[in-house]
């Protein structure tokens, strides 16, 4: 769920100890908007501040005791505007007419550069507390949840993301010998030592560089096999992004992420055997 930091707003408030926030935290208080007919367009809403997410799916929970204050509602995911805070393009939309507890909506495919996401309803609207929004929890599940949960880490860290950009594109250009704009198994060999000689500044002896040359070719196909989504036998700038900032979260010294558990960057047995080979050893707390 990565709802959690993410900044919440609604049309009105019932009152100050009912605001948007609390449908994004897990405890007891909910949030609700004003029953007055003065708030002509009630809706809940959702911004990804520093980062925008690739949506799965999304689940929606309202109060126990007013169910119907979750019927007739127009989902909508929206990308970045010209200016950070605003609204881009419409990426996706739904309408549900529930009026139950709650609902859970899949991305299928899931919808790619989401910044907004907003809960409104659909008129004509009804009169009394129906009309407003009582929500118990929102929750977000998203893809790439370790690339953003290294973004978090690192920008603790004090790293820019346009610097960390600036290395991963840095970094595939290097690989990418042919200028292909995909990198493939050979040039995957040559990959780590890359990687590690842009983010690491450090210069790997001859017999180093003997050495993980010599492994290389496994590590290579086992890392195309994990890495590649699509299954076209290359890696994309985005595919390749996930490898580059495994790196950079070793480097920083990041040891409190369970890799597995996220399943974005390559832990099978077998990779993290050759990498231990290759003195490329998975960070701690990794199972």
């Amino acid at each position: 769920n990565v709802a959690g930091d993410a900044k919440a707003f609604q049309s009105s408030d019932f009152n100050q100890a009912l605001g948007a926030q609390n449908a994004l935290e897990l405890n007891e208080a909910v949030s609700c908007t004003s029953p007055s007919s003065k708030d002509k367009n009630p809706f809940w809403e959702m911004q990804f501040e520093d980062w925008e997410e690739t949506v799965v799916q999304i689940r929606v929970f309202g109060q126990r005791r007013t169910p119907k204050r979750l019927k007739w509602i127009r989902v909508e995911l929206f990308g970045s505007g010209q200016n950070n805070n605003e609204k881009g393009e419409l990426l996706a939309s739904g309408e549900f007419s529930c009026g139950v507890l709650g609902f859970t909506i899949t991305c299928d495919p899931p919808v790619r550069g989401v910044k907004f996401i907003r809960l409104s309803k659909i008129p004509p609207l009804p009169k009394g507390g129906n009309r407003t929004f009582n929500l118990r929890c929102v929750q977000v599940f998203a893809l790439d949840a370790y690339d953003r949960a290294i973004d978090i880490k690192l920008k603790s860290m004090g790293r820019d993301q346009k610097e960390i950009q600036d290395i991963i594109e840095k970094t595939f250009n290097q690989v990418d010998a042919d200028r292909s704009g995909f990198i493939d198994a050979s040039e995957l060999m040559n990959a780590i030592v890359v990687v590690w000689d842009t983010v690491n500044d450090y210069t790997l002896t001859p017999a180093e560089e003997d050495r993980i040359r010599e492994d290389s070719k496994q590590l290579a196909t086992l890392l195309l096999q994990e890495l590649d989504r699509d299954h076209n036998g290359v890696l994309t700038i985005d595919e390749f992004t996930i490898l580059a900032k495994f790196f950079l979260a070793k480097q920083a010294g990041i040891t409190d992420l369970d890799i597995d558990q996220v399943g974005q960057v390559p832990t099978s047995a077998k990779i993290r055997v050759a990498m231990q080979q290759m003195g490329l050893t998975q960070l701690e707390g990794a199972k």
